[in-house]
């Protein structure tokens, strides 16, 4: 015998009064009643809809859900009952979507216990078509995945605790820096210095041959001492970038390095506008633009290697570029690794704390390109 079938008025009609259905007469819960085994006893929330979002079927896995017995329930609009306004759209286009003949996909939507509680659902939606290919419903499973999600979030919370943690650390190891670099000027720079002028004076003095050649290899070793702690001091902390600001710092950081290495021509470049940016990312950018160029001198083997400082749009812009031997960038997707993926990471976690972004360019044979986009302050 041939199912009988319902014109979309009298669908409608019908499903104002649920104890008027007849589900046997409906194609879509027609082929729902073949796998009733397997839908009641599946753990996923199983729902049947109409076209117009009717209930058709609703298995135990949903009435324990949502806390609504199938016979109350059916023939009542899905989505005004059970799907946040909020969600609505998301779901009645997906659902129309997948009525329309494109192809399945899945996605998310929360819902509403009856204690008040939100769940969130993984849904995969496909469409019931009757003998002649006429599209009767839609079939939706739905898994839970509260928990994972919830586990997620807190994954995702606690690596964005331990960037900020690692930030901070960083920050506090280059105040810390610029504490010493500071005390390393002030007091074991200026007591040499004195040392060497009281030094001066006694070899102007009368003296013996052997004296005065015992206090000139003292002045030597004076000297190379003072040399030794300037270097030092401009290593641990810039002075120029306390009292001048960070492009002031960057320019001279580049000249020190054109000084240190003979064989690379280090050049430094600015558009010489303003770039207001705060003591905490001034302190930062600086160390890192120091590990980058340290880098270039280390492994790029570059004749030439060049700092571009810009402001674009509201965000300060540092390229950094070398002639150098390259490498493959693909090996920094898996980061940290032992191949120098480490720095990168570092860098990129750092500037993420300060709201910025790494680029980096590069391929063997043709140099490398870095550059670090963070936001400027307000003036």
């Amino acid at each position: 015998m041939e199912a009988p079938t319902y014109s979309s008025d009298e669908l409608s009609r019908r499903n104002h009064d649920p104890e008027e259905i007849n589900t046997a007469g409906c194609g879509a819960c027609e082929i729902a009643q073949r796998f009733t085994s397997l839908i009641e006893a599946g753990p996923s929330v199983i729902v049947c809809l109409s076209p117009d979002y009717r209930i058709l079927e609703f298995n135990r896995a949903a009435v324990r859900l949502y806390g609504r017995q199938r016979a109350s329930v059916l023939g009542q609009d899905y989505i005004q009952l059970f799907v946040p306004k909020a969600h609505q759209k998301l779901v009645v286009d997906n659902i129309k979507r997948i009525l329309d003949g494109f192809p399945t996909r899945s996605f998310e939507n929360p819902v509403q216990t009856p204690d008040g509680e939100q769940r969130v659902l993984l849904w995969s939606i496909s469409r019931i078509l009757d003998v002649a290919g006429v599209p009767t419903g839609v079939i939706a499973v739905g898994q839970d995945i509260t928990e994972r999600q919830q586990a997620d979030e807190a994954l995702i919370e606690q690596q964005r605790q331990l960037r900020t943690l690692a930030s901070e650390l960083a920050l506090a190891g280059q105040r810390e820096r610029r504490r010493i670099a500071i005390g390393l000027h002030d007091q074991v720079g200026q007591a040499l210095a004195m040392a060497k002028l009281k030094l001066r004076a006694v070899l102007n003095s009368d003296l013996s041959a052997n004296t005065r050649r015992s206090l000139m290899e003292s002045q030597a070793l004076l000297d190379q001492s003072i040399q030794a702690t300037r270097s030092l001091t401009f290593q641990l902390s810039s002075a120029v970038l306390r009292e001048l600001g960070l492009e002031a710092a960057l320019q001279q950081l580049v000249e020190w390095f054109d000084a240190e290495h003979k064989d690379t021509r280090f050049v430094f470049e600015t558009d010489n506008q303003a770039k207001p940016v705060s003591e905490e990312k001034d302190l930062m950018i600086y160390d890192i633009a120091r590990e980058l160029l340290f880098n270039a001198t280390k492994y790029a083997q570059a004749r030439t290697v060049s700092l571009t400082v810009e402001c674009v749009n509201g965000h300060l812009h540092i390229f950094i570029q070398d002639d150098g031997v390259g490498f493959d960038t693909t090996r920094l997707k898996d980061a940290p690794s032992a191949e120098g993926g480490v720095g990168y990471f570092s860098i990129r976690e750092r500037l993420n704390y300060l709201g910025g972004e790494l680029d980096v360019e590069s391929s063997i044979g043709h140099g490398t390109r870095t550059t670090l986009i963070v936001p400027c302050d307000e003036p």
